[in-house]
């Protein structure tokens, strides 16, 4: 499973309250960065999204054979 890195966390958190343009000056980076780690946190997010519906689609096979075990 990926993780983010730790500048990804640190963009996340200060963009909880606050815009890109304001997180770029805070982490004094540029805003393309800025943008970039959003982009890559997505990708991230939604790879782990379509690595869940994969397992979903296995989690009734898995739970009726250990239901009737």
């Amino acid at each position: 499973m990926l993780r983010l890195t730790p500048m990804e966390e640190k963009v996340l958190d200060n963009l909880l309250n606050s815009t890109p343009k304001v997180v770029s000056r805070k982490l004094n980076i540029d805003i393309k960065t800025v943008h970039t780690y959003l982009s890559r946190v997505r990708r991230k997010r939604a790879e782990a999204k379509a690595f869940l519906a994969k397992t979903n689609r296995y989690k009734r096979v898995l739970y009726s054979k250990r239901i009737g075990e």
